[in-house]
């Protein structure tokens, strides 16, 4: 009967340890499972200042689409909005960013990331941004992804007791419905980044599509300042 007994607490050891070693085989295992699986975009990691050069009377959005490699390097760059005296600036700054690649099922991929880069000269209105259409998207071969397309989006306030200006860059990423539900402060400049994330969070998209359906994504906001007593 203690035999009987014995073996029979042991069965029921062996089960328990079994028990806990699957238990967290499976939680350390789910997490990497479900980031192998299906379409991953793109992400930005780091960014440098941007400044509004001196001489330009010009204000707006530029916009660009950089064509990423599967190390996520800036293979090429497509003006989709574009302003003369300006556009040339934000695609200088923007070559020294660094990047997560897009990943499917786990294996880094090419895929296209946009940056709308807001030149605020600071005594302009919130509500005068104008965002024309841009010019057409150029798709990765073989791959059927679509980023979040800007629809509207307004200057970030300058502070009226600030003196800075330069870029602050923000990751903000775009739910299925086409909201900013995150933003990421890549780049700051203390005074003015409080500004420019609220000016972030009232954009409105079109959002990402992967295989024809929704779906959320990110993109580069960087809101380019000088001071008003520049612009005189």
């Amino acid at each position: 009967m203690k035999a009987a007994n014995a073996k029979s607490r042991t069965c029921v050891s062996i089960i328990f340890v079994v028990g806990i070693a699957l238990f967290a085989v499976l939680n350390i295992m789910t997490p990497a499972a479900a980031s192998r699986s299906g379409f991953v975009p793109p992400q930005l990691n780091a960014a440098g200042d941007i400044l509004f050069p001196w001489n330009s009377v010009a204000y707006g959005i530029v916009t660009l689409e950089l064509q990423l490699d599967s190390n996520g390097a800036i293979t090429g760059t497509n003006v989709l909005r574009d302003i003369p005296s300006l556009t040339s600036v934000a695609q200088t700054a923007v070559q020294s960013w660094t990047f997560s690649p897009a990943t499917n099922n786990g294996q880094a991929v090419a895929a296209p990331f946009i940056v709308h880069v807001i030149f605020n000269t600071g005594i302009v209105r919130a509500d005068d941004l104008q965002v024309s259409a841009p010019a057409p998207f150029v798709p990765i071969q073989g791959l059927d992804f679509a980023p979040p397309q800007l629809q509207s989006a307004s200057y970030a306030d300058y502070p009226v007791n600030s003196v800075g200006q330069g870029g602050v860059v923000l990751s903000v990423h775009v739910n299925s419905s086409g909201a900013p539900t995150k933003v990421r402060v890549i780049h700051a400049v203390p005074s003015l980044t409080e500004t420019s994330v609220a000016a972030a969070k009232q954009t409105a998209f079109t959002a990402a599509s992967y295989k024809n359906s929704a779906s959320g994504a990110d993109v580069a906001i960087a809101y380019v300042f000088r001071t008003p007593e520049n612009n005189q």
